[in-house]
């Protein structure tokens, strides 16, 4: 949840649009990088998105295994073929399958991207005694775009920290940090403790989660009262005590214990893990509430929809008031970083 560049070959090819593709160098940056001029600017993550696609052949598949929209992996592999300036994929309506440049490319792809994780595996495991360990937690309903974001960003910035994670449920998180099991918790409407400072890093509108073939999908935004007839799908009030409040005063039609299923089985999954809501939803029959950013991709058949009127909800930071490590502080200011530079949060430090 980071990202180079290759050296070029010297010289020309004598079929460089089919026989062979050759990875450039950066230009000259800020940070003093160069590349040659005229050479390709080729990102790590489209490179590896890239690899990814040309192992499965298959966009769907790969979107999924690189937690992206489809839109956002075709977006990437373009920018590469724009940047190298072949075709890599021959695509129809049926197949997927290499252009000879692509399988030229694959082969040098995977290559570097070996070299590139074993050169990171050593480095961290020469760097790893020296490394403080910082445990954050968070929860199921923390949107996955927050998590990955946050992640990436403290494996860029923070080379002197280690960072652990660690799935739980609401009640627990701030129980945790007090109690110190966790050093720092990310959840959605945690429970007050006086022994705990939190910033809220992002607020975001509830939506609903209905199949792609249900008449109100077609709607952008959907009128809370065109649920009426349908049942929400929810977890247990005590796994996440505050947060099934929220989304019961969001749609009050529910409140009634027979408006509302609760699920047996509930995990990172949240409703497709469970197979009675699994197949209330995709039935038509049912519907799941979250944010928008929570799933990187949704699972085939699924659709997400705007709620009216809105109902936001936020996500929280939180870590014990009194703990002055310079470690947990630095952690805790990439997070605000993150939210700033991702639009979740004003310069001021109020969410927008």
């Amino acid at each position: 949840m980071p990202s180079t560049s290759a050296d070029p070959a010297p010289g020309r090819r004598a079929k460089p649009a089919a026989a062979e593709v050759v990875l450039g160098d950066l230009p000259e940056a800020s940070g003093g990088e160069r590349r040659a001029p005229g050479a390709p600017n080729v990102e790590l993550r489209h490179l590896r998105a890239f690899a990814v696609t040309a192992e499965e052949l298959h966009f769907t598949r790969a979107a999924a295994r690189l937690h992206l929209r489809q839109q956002g992996l075709s977006a990437q592999i373009r920018h590469l073929e724009r940047e190298l300036g072949v075709n890599l994929f021959h695509r129809t309506t049926r197949s997927v399958t290499l252009t000879e440049a692509g399988e030229a490319l694959r082969q040098h792809a995977v290559q570097i991207l070996r070299a590139l994780d074993a050169a990171v595996v050593d480095v961290r495991q020469s760097a790893a005694v020296a490394r403080e360990v910082v445990t954050v937690c968070y929860t199921p309903t923390v949107s996955g775009d927050v998590l990955s974001a946050f992640l990436e960003k403290a494996h860029a910035t923070l080379a002197h920290i280690r960072i652990g994670t660690c799935e739980t449920w609401t009640p627990d998180t701030v129980s945790g940090v007090v109690e110190g099991r966790f050093d720092v918790a990310i959840a959605r409407c945690p429970p007050f403790a006086r022994e705990i400072s939190s910033i809220e890093i992002r607020r975001e509108p509830l939506g609903v989660v209905l199949a792609e073939a249900h008449p109100l999908a077609a709607h952008e935004v959907i009128p809370r009262e065109a649920l009426a007839g349908m049942s929400l799908v929810i977890w247990e009030r005590r796994i996440s005590p505050t947060v099934f409040d929220a989304v019961m005063a969001a749609f009050p039609e529910h409140t009634d214990p027979a408006r509302h299923y609760e699920m047996e089985q509930f995990g990172p999954e949240t409703f497709y893990g469970d197979p009675v809501s699994r197949r209330e939803v995709l039935g038509g029959r049912a519907f799941y509430v979250t944010t928008e950013g929570h799933y990187e991709v949704l699972p085939t058949g699924f659709v997400w929809r705007e709620v009216s009127p809105r109902a936001p909800v936020g996500c929280v930071l939180s870590y014990r008031a009194d703990d002055q490590r310079a470690a947990v502080r630095d952690v805790v200011r990439a997070a605000q970083q993150v939210a700033i530079e991702r639009g979740w949060l004003g310069a001021d430090g109020v969410p927008v």
